[in-house]
């Protein structure tokens, strides 16, 4: 039971997960699930600090939602005896609630009465949606004994509200639109190597959010 001020909910987190085997190398698997994320406790905290040389503001928010997702995917794989593995899927997410850290610039703080250049405070947005696909391929290459590959890319396509424009949308913050892992490896006796590379394209940061159109702040592409 909440106490007074407490949000209410119940973690209720239905799912159903379905296997089928087309042949002994071949797998589709099909999941349906209901996720849920709390707040960090510091993000509950109703603490207030001020950085006085650049009158700004941070303060915690005691009534954050939890983040729910509703989440719909579909893979398939297909093995290669013992040395390898192929796979595609494609998913589909339903949020509500999600978390970021909104910035209010030239805004007055209701508890002092006093104006700051800027006041951060995490909250809860909008509904969004993320929709994408996946692919992965792991090898142990039988011409070259020892040497492995492994690679995964991730598409995906968010969207949800501004808050500071409800008439346009924009991507998901923190969701990069691409994602990459690359990796090779040799392995013989005590000696094992592995050479890696990882990117993530640009997206909204989510740590600091100003979402009026031209202030936004992304963080770059890694």
């Amino acid at each position: 039971t909440p106490v007074d001020g407490e949000s209410s909910y119940t973690d209720i987190l239905p799912s159903a997960l379905f296997r089928y085997e087309v042949d002994p190398n071949t797998i589709v698997r099909l999941a349906w699930t209901n996720t849920l994320a709390r707040p960090g406790f510091f993000e509950l905290v109703p603490y207030r600090e001020i950085a006085v040389e650049d009158n700004e503001l941070s303060v915690g928010n005691p009534g954050l939602d939890p983040t729910r997702s509703m989440n719909i995917d579909l893979m398939v794989e297909k093995y290669s005896g013992t040395i390898g593995l192929v796979s595609g899927g494609v998913f589909y997410k339903s949020i509500q609630d999600f978390i970021y850290v909104l910035e209010e610039r030239d805004a007055v703080d209701a508890f002092s009465g006093r104006t700051y250049d800027s006041i951060f405070r995490p909250v809860n947005g909008a509904s969004a949606s993320l929709v994408g696909f996946e692919v992965a391929v792991q090898r142990q290459l039988d011409a070259l004994p020892g040497v492995g590959v492994f690679a995964n890319y991730t598409f995906t396509h968010s969207s949800t509200e501004n808050p500071a424009l409800s008439n346009e949308k924009i991507d998901l913050p923190g969701t990069a639109k691409h994602s990459l892992n690359t990796s090779l490896s040799y392995t013989k006796g005590p000696l094992d190597l592995r050479a890696s590379f990882n990117y993530n394209s640009s997206y909204l940061d989510p740590d600091a959010l100003d979402l009026t159109p031209g202030l936004e702040r992304y963080y770059d592409a890694v």
